[in-house]
């Protein structure tokens, strides 16, 4: 079975989204392995950039030359679900694919060389926090969609 893990920076805080992520966990249980890494988030002072650069260092460390590595990024590349299923089907043929998720300032640039394609799901921004039950959600999407599970209308 194909594993799918999900980089967070910092501890999920906001309680309330606990819920639907373990739902959507859940559900997506039925077609891959799914794990959630929380590495540490850095406290934002006036140096950003050492805290990209720290945040950037925990995250390399939990990856692997297999993986396929994808960066949720406003200034992504954006895809519609279906493009996003044959995507990840793709690239779940040839390992682990991992989303990466940055902290309040963003993915330090040695992740961004390092990831495979950087992803937008909206020009808008999101907090961290509630990008990871919208990543989860469209996981689920995209495994309905190539199961042709009736999920995704």
């Amino acid at each position: 079975m194909a594993a799918i893990r999900i980089i967070c920076v910092g501890k999920l805080t906001e309680k309330y989204f606990q819920p639907a992520i373990e739902e959507y966990s859940l559900r997506l249980s039925r077609f891959a392995k799914v794990e959630l890494v929380e590495v540490k988030e850095e406290k934002v002072g006036n140096d950003h950039q050492r805290v990209l650069d720290a945040e950037a260092e925990r995250i390399m460390k939990q990856l692997h030359t297999s993986d396929t590595v994808i960066s949720l990024c406003v200034d992504g590349e954006s895809l519609h679900s279906v493009e996003f299923a044959r995507f990840l089907q793709a690239k779940m043929l040839n390992g682990d694919v991992v989303f990466v998720i940055g902290g309040p300032l963003g993915i330090g640039e040695a992740v961004l060389k390092r990831c495979n394609l950087k992803l937008s799901f909206s020009s808008f921004t999101f907090p961290h926090q509630m990008l990871r039950v919208l990543l989860l959600e469209q996981l689920y999407r995209a495994m309905t969609i190539l199961k042709g599970v009736g999920y995704h209308k």
